[in-house]
């Protein structure tokens, strides 16, 4: 993915960000059921490769347009969570659900 523009830190802790995504980008999932299949099958594969101009094909599409290859990782979280990050973002998502699963987090990076 490419980025543009600058950011600055202000005095009082804030990171200001300035700039746009000049790359493509595509979703990871169109639709609740493509995204529960990705979550059901992240524990044979926690990383997985995709192209945004076939995703359906996986990781064999690479070749297909490798400027559009993206990594999906899908991280089920833990009520020990070691990073205090994750663990704060896992204790918010908890708070505003009905049910008593842990929070999944699913991360789309680009190459």
């Amino acid at each position: 993915m490419q980025a543009g523009g600058g950011g600055s830190i202000e005095g009082g802790g804030t990171i200001s960000f300035i700039g746009a995504v000049v790359a493509p980008t595509c979703s990871v999932a169109t639709d609740q059921q493509s995204l529960s299949a990705l979550i059901g099958t992240s524990g044979l594969h926690p990383s997985q490769s995709f192209n945004c101009s076939n995703p359906a094909a996986g990781a064999e599409a690479s070749t297909a347009d490798p400027s559009r290859i993206y990594a999906v990782d899908v991280d089920h979280l833990t009520r020990s969570e070691p990073d205090q990050v994750l663990n704060y973002f896992a204790s918010y998502v908890r708070a505003a659900q009905t049910g008593p699963a842990d929070p999944v987090l699913v991360t789309q990076s680009f190459e």
